[in-house]
């Protein structure tokens, strides 16, 4: 999957219901919090904090919320629900399309864009603009085995570093679970809230 032109015809393979349901289980019983300091919900934990501060004054709202206003939003620990970040990886999936995710992504070369781009625009708004990425799996449709991974590669170009005074840039190499598009597009927002996971949990 990684940049290039794609085999014709693009490999695409029938899965099992019970494989496709057994491997989906894993993402919606097992869904975690990503690093919410990153700044792909620095606009959820601004809504929540606003949320928090209604019918408060200015005063009222620095005295009660003072770690905030002295640390900064990004670094304050504002409580948010996974229901929430889920909103926030559905917005990536659906943005990815421009339409019906589930519908696009019964079209191989469809799903593999979607793919890209979902990943590409997290690591966007985690990292900047200029980040560029690689994703190499081994079938589209599905995992070599049942604990299948594909391998993310993701370049920051250089950047200047505040506390270090100095231009850096970071070459990212991830290995990430892969179910298989039929699976994915079961839970594509579960998997996509396992790609917020993955991608805001690195730091440069």
């Amino acid at each position: 999957m990684q940049n290039g032109f794609l085999p014709e015809p693009i490999p695409v393979a029938e899965v099992s219901q019970s494989t496709i349901d057994k491997l989906s289980a894993q993402y919606t019983d097992a869904l975690g919090m990503p690093n919410m300091n990153s700044p792909v919900f620095a606009d959820m934990k601004e809504q929540a904090f606003l949320k928090l501060c209604e019918n408060m004054s200015v005063e009222q709202a620095m005295g009660r919320y003072a770690g905030v206003f002295t640390e900064g939003l990004a670094k304050s620990d504002i409580a948010m629900s996974i229901d929430s970040v889920r909103e926030v990886a559905k917005d990536f999936g659906e943005a990815a399309t421009g339409g019906i995710v589930v519908d696009a992504l019964s079209d191989p070369r469809l799903f593999r864009r979607w793919i890209r781009d979902v990943i590409v625009n997290i690591a966007k708004k985690h990292f900047g603009e200029s980040v560029r990425i690689a994703l190499d799996v081994a079938h589209l449709d599905l995992p070599a085995e049942e604990k299948s991974w594909s391998q993310l590669m993701i370049y920051v170009p250089s950047y200047y570093d505040e506390d270090e005074e100095e231009s850096v840039e970071a070459i990212f190499d991830i290995a990430l679970r892969w179910p298989g598009r039929h699976v994915i597009c079961n839970v594509w927002v579960d998997y996509v809230v396992y790609l917020l996971r993955a991608i805001c949990a690195l730091s440069v």
